[in-house]
């Protein structure tokens, strides 16, 4: 590079030097060099201090040991005094570690005693008062730049692909209450979200992932409010993607103006929907009342012809047990009582342990009886227990092997307990009636607050649309008493391989 003697016109250098030789030296070099003169010398460093007070000096060049300052204290010295000046230090043969170490601590240069020449003194000078301005302009430049970077109110923040920020404007640490220092270095997501890994819809890793620009909007828990985070790609000189540049808008204000207006629409559609319709509207709701109250009424009409039929179906099985068996019970009862009247004491012992024995066969029946009408273990000891009962019972009168898979149920409703065993006892009847089968299973389980149950069978099955169009009395009664607590009732059936009637159930009602 050469050397423009117009840009070092006027160029005056101060020397720091003890070496009376030394300074006689440098200063036959000045003369060879047009546009640099040496504007003032001193041999100690106060007086060094006192002379660039008063005079305007464009660069130093300084001896580091004089004799009342030694080695790099000199330099650190006048760099603290004098930070805009540039310094090129001088160092003996045996110094120039020396030299390399005081270009760390702010040096321009450094030459070595003996080494010197004209030349190489002109531009080494030139060099460090145009490497010190270069400095200053790009300080400037830094300066500018992070205070325009400091004056945008979103907050940005650039980071590299390990999620790590580079650097954060002012807005960034204000809002997380962060000195500078202590947010750089850090993950984005730590800071932003509090958490331990980006998010799943971090824009910042779509960026990496595409090498091209993400936006995302979403609710922050950290902060409070809505944003809208953008990220852009910085790429290094080989196109590399290297991370992005992170810019987060408050958009809070905007969310809530959407919100508004789309609920002013909302209210304004509804307005114009019921104006135009009052007449319509009216008009289906006289319609669906009227029609709901036909059905109401069918089904009213239905639900008492069944309700009656089932009463009736109840009295004449209850009249058929206690004449068929409780009946005649008591009438042999009658029998053995009038016999032993007419026996004498001593032959009435066997004939009162018969009679003692048909009584008891009597409660049997009774217990049976009531069982059948309304099981007051139900309420005593629970719903497993009682229907294990009713799988006994089932058992000694007809043969039926119920096999009983019962899960944690806790606590059951009274209506779901009534409605669970009047629908299983049902299903089992149905078994026994119309399978072809002395075999059946059934499942009990709990599960997110409702009550699950199945009974299966192997026998012959049936068709589900045959039943479906002449509406079993059973299986619809099973249905309507589980609709009648908010339950759900499934019936799957083929012929030949058997049917599954699954039934789900509120564990507690309000």
């Amino acid at each position: 590079m050469l050397i423009d003697n117009e840009r070092v016109c006027c160029m005056k250098v101060f020397l720091l030097e003890d070496n009376p030789g030394d300074v006689r030296l440098i200063k036959e070099y000045f003369k060879d060099m047009p546009g640099i003169s040496l504007g003032g010398t001193a041999e100690l460093l106060d007086k060094a201090i006192n002379f660039l007070n008063e005079n305007e000096t464009e660069v130093a060049l300084i001896d580091l040991n004089v004799p009342d300052s030694p080695g790099l204290e000199t330099l650190k010295t006048l760099r603290a005094k004098f930070p805009d000046l540039p310094i090129v230090v001088l160092t003996s043969n045996s110094d120039e570690e020396l030299g390399s170490r005081a270009i760390h601590f702010g040096a321009q240069d450094y030459l070595v005693k003996g080494q010197v020449e004209s030349g190489l003194l002109r531009r080494v000078l030139f060099y460090a008062v145009e490497r010190k301005k270069s400095e200053e302009a790009i300080n400037a430049a830094v300066r500018e730049w992070q205070s325009t970077f400091d004056s945008i109110t979103d907050i940005i923040i650039l980071l590299d692909r390990n999620h790590r920020i580079i650097r954060a404007n002012k807005a960034f640490t204000d809002t997380f209450k962060l000195k500078h220092d202590a947010a750089v270095g850090r993950h984005c997501y730590e800071i932003v979200h509090n958490a331990l890994e980006p998010p799943v819809f971090c824009p910042h890793s779509r960026t990496l992932s595409t090498c091209q620009a993400a936006r995302e909007e979403f609710f922050e828990p950290n902060l409070g409010i809505y944003i809208e985070a953008t990220t852009l790609p910085t790429f290094d000189q080989l196109g590399n993607c290297t991370g992005s540049v992170h810019i987060v808008k408050d958009i809070n204000e905007r969310k809530q103006a959407e919100q508004s207006l789309q609920n002013l629409n909302v209210e304004l559609e509804n307005r114009v929907k019921a104006r135009t319709s009052e007449l319509e509207t009216a008009y289906h709701q006289l319609q669906e009342q009227l029609e709901l109250r036909s059905k109401a009424e069918d089904s009213l009409r239905s639900l008492s012809n069944r309700l009656l039929k089932i009463q009736e179906e109840e009295r004449r099985t209850m009249a058929k047990e206690l004449h068929d068996e409780v009946g005649q019970s008591l009438t042999v009862l009658k029998l053995l009582l009038g016999r032993i009247e007419r026996m004498s004491p001593a032959d009435t012992k066997l004939l009162v342990k018969e009679a003692s024995d048909d009584v008891t066969g009597l409660i049997s029946q009774v217990r049976n009886m009531s069982l059948s009408l309304r099981p007051s273990s139900l309420d005593e000891l629970g719903l497993a227990p009682t229907l294990e009962a009713l799988f006994k019972q089932l058992h000694n009168q007809a043969r039926l092997e119920v096999h009983f898979d019962d899960g944690e149920i806790g606590v059951l409703h009274q209506n779901t307990r009534i409605t669970a065993y009047r629908i299983i006892q049902e299903a089992l009847t149905n078994i026994m009636r119309h399978s072809g089968t002395n075999e059946a299973w059934v499942s009990l389980h709990r599960s997110d607050n409702r009550l699950q149950f199945s009974v299966k069978d192997r026998g012959r099955g049936i068709d589900l649309m045959e039943i479906e169009a002449t509406k079993s009395t059973g299986l619809s009664a099973m249905k309507e008493r589980a609709g009648l607590v908010n339950g759900s009732f499934e019936i799957e059936s083929m012929l030949g391989l058997g049917t599954t009637i699954q039934v789900s159930l509120p564990c507690g009602l309000t």
